[in-house]
């Protein structure tokens, strides 16, 4: 397999760029490899992918472990296993596992193989959570109350459609009448819609498969923001949205700001209604709600995270052992995970397992992968409530539930926000890597294929 490769401009080519070695050359300094006549640079960063750039020598094939996705020539991310051909003046480009410190390599040039390890430098998350904080706080600022009838409410579902397009995604607005929807008394009764924005990005083998994530973004009247249920869990499609637009996929994505869940997952609910033929056609959906608030948060007590799969029985188990998988080998996260089934599994929730826009995909057969708190229960001193604010899910990610209401000083908003933000992107990584190793044919939720998981594994 040929990588995704670049040739560098001449000007950096000048920067790193080695005298051809000798025998008796020295050894490489740190970052560099060296490999029979071949002089290769690690440890670069491009975004949130590593680089290994060959600086010297004709060629060099550079084998990657099967828990590292490697860039393709045609934009997807793939499993490594392969060797890797890299030739002078070009990159290869991987995404290291989430977690990781370093990634092993084999690399061989001019006859000569070495096991290698690549260290990794701090490199900014490819799904960022701390991009999640920054849009809640747009939407805190421009967007409050997105209830219907309110003129946020409207402006919101521009935003979204702008954020898709520019995005150069294809952008769905679906509208679903709603004539008895309650309004604030402010505004009086009216027939109003419950509005959906779905951003649609085509796959490039396979686009009549799908692969599906979203959150809802409309909030309760009693609350001004609605930062934890469920701003955070929108902005988190949105973030994903940013992070899969870099990327290619063979399988087609769906990223979906739901509106009407509050008062009734009317929205996701009355879109699959009215697409009937991609129902058998979609091979996963990820549901973002109530996102965060678990580990590494609250950092005094931090909080598993429930992974809730389904349909219940051998679909919904597939997905929870792919998911352990994710964890594991691919994010190599050391975090706590509850594992239960949406419809009957209660046991570490408080009845919230079935109660948001994955269930409707549940009840027609499509594997569903929704992730919120263990301690659920605590974070309802959030939900629901006018409390429900950015700067009281940064004072619950540092304090927990004694935390809402405290004043913070600068030092600990920062603490805060990267306790939030790491929390985000335990439960966005997971759903990332769900999505791509589905898409890679990797993974997938039916018990026929955990073989092929196995395979995927070693």
């Amino acid at each position: 397999m040929r990588p995704h490769v670049l040739v560098l401009a001449a000007l950096l080519l000048a920067g790193c760029a080695a005298p051809a070695p000798a025998a008796e050359s020295p050894p490489a300094s740190p970052g560099e490899l060296r490999v029979g006549g071949a002089l290769l640079h690690a440890g670069g960063a491009a975004g949130a992918l590593s680089l290994v750039h060959l600086a010297e020598g004709e060629r060099a094939d550079v084998t990657f472990p099967r828990d590292v996705l490697v860039l393709a020539p045609d934009g997807r991310l793939v499993p490594g296993g392969e060797p890797v051909t890299i030739r002078r003046g070009e990159i290869a480009q991987y995404l290291a596992p989430y977690g990781a410190t370093s990634v092993g390599v084999r690399i061989a040039a001019d006859g000569e193989t070495r096991d290698e390890t690549l260290a990794l430098g701090p490199l900014r998350p490819f799904v960022s959570g701390e991009r999640v904080v920054e849009l809640m706080k747009v939407q805190e600022e421009r967007f409050a109350h997105r209830t219907p009838g309110h003129e946020n409410y409207s402006k919101a579902v521009a935003y979204f459609g702008e954020f898709f397009a520019n995005l150069s995604y294809d952008v769905e607005t679906f509208r679903t009448p709603l004539p008895d929807v309650k309004l604030p008394v402010a505004v009086g009764p009216s027939t109003q819609s419950v509005v959906s924005v779905l951003g649609y990005k085509r796959g490039l083998e396979q686009p009549d498969r799908y692969i599906v994530m979203g959150g809802h973004f409309d909030v309760v009247e009693q609350t001004t923001h609605g930062a934890f249920d469920n701003t955070g869990g929108t902005m988190a499609v949105l973030a994903l949205a940013e992070a899969f637009a870099k990327l290619n996929t063979s399988r087609s994505l769906v990223f979906a700001a739901w509106g009407g869940e509050e008062d009734g997952i009317l929205g996701s609910q009355a879109w699959l209604a009215a697409h009937p033929e991609l129902v058998p056609k979609i091979d996963l959906y990820v549901n973002f709600d109530v996102t965060g608030l678990a580990w590494p948060a609250p950092l005094v007590a931090p909080a598993s995270v429930v992974a809730a799969t389904g349909p219940d029985g051998p679909v919904g188990d597939a997905l929870a052992a792919h998911h352990r998988a994710v964890v594991a080998d691919w994010m190599k996260l050391d975090a706590p995970f509850v594992y239960e089934g949406v419809g009957h599994g209660q046991l570490a929730g408080a009845g919230v397992n079935a109660q948001s826009d994955h269930t409707p995909f549940m009840a027609r057969g499509i594997p569903v992968l929704f992730q919120f708190t263990q301690d659920i229960r605590a974070a309802f001193t959030l939900i629901h409530k006018e409390a429900d604010t950015v700067e009281n899910m940064t004072a619950y990610a540092l304090h927990g539930a004694e935390g809402v209401g405290r004043p913070l000083d600068e030092a600990q908003r920062r603490e805060g926000d990267q306790a939030l933000a790491r929390s985000f992107e335990t439960q966005m990584m997971a759903g990332f890597y769900l999505a791509v190793l589905t898409d890679h044919g990797a993974m997938s939720s039916r018990p026929a294929s955990l073989p092929a998981l196995a395979n995927a594994r070693s």
